[in-house]
């Protein structure tokens, strides 16, 4: 969709599932349906404090995908979000999604792994990665800060990537580091 406030470009697999390609579908366009009313009302708020002028900006809203893993126990969704409101950059977002195959079931963290124990070793593990990874002279981080974000709550760990070899945790902006 484009227009002179919005500028949404929205790209999502097609399964041939439908117990995945319809709430998709249904995910996608109402994604698209809700950023393009919030762009309206902020416009028509930005014309009327500004004699009907419009910004010289536009809102923007993209989604792009990569399929992570793809066979006969798991097609995983990798996707990435970001949103132009008009401020100093755009604003990312990262999403997952993980099926159990042929049925197209989705599951989350805590159906497969069960427990505080669980959640606790998966904080630990994405803890000392982080840090190994992140801390330094130069760090845009800091321990607090990684064990926050990294801490164990199921929330912290919402964005996975089940692969066959390997879990994958992907942290969204801010949450464990500054953005840059």
């Amino acid at each position: 969709r484009k227009s002179d406030t919005v500028d949404i470009e929205l790209a999502y697999p097609a399964t041939g599932v439908a117990a995945i390609d319809a709430p998709l579908a249904a995910w996608v366009a109402d994604m698209a349906d809700e950023f393009q009313a919030n762009a309206a009302k902020d416009f028509d708020a930005f014309n009327a404090d500004n004699d009907g002028e419009l910004p010289p900006w536009s809102y923007s809203l993209y989604l792009g995908f990569e399929v992570a893993r793809n066979d006969d126990r798991m097609l995983v969704f990798d996707y990435d979000q970001s949103t132009f409101l008009g401020g100093a950059h755009p604003n990312h977002e990262v999403i997952t999604a993980n099926y159990m195959m042929p049925d197209g079931w989705q599951v989350y963290l805590p159906e497969i792994f069960d427990g505080d124990r669980a959640l606790r070793k998966i904080s630990e593990l994405a803890i000392a990665d982080l840090d190994r990874q992140l801390l330094g002279p130069d760090s845009m981080s800091d321990e607090g800060w990684i064990a926050t974000g990294a801490g164990p709550s199921w929330s912290n760990f919402q964005d996975f990537l089940l692969l066959a070899d390997k879990l994958v945790i992907r942290f969204p902006p801010y949450q464990v580091a500054a953005y840059a």
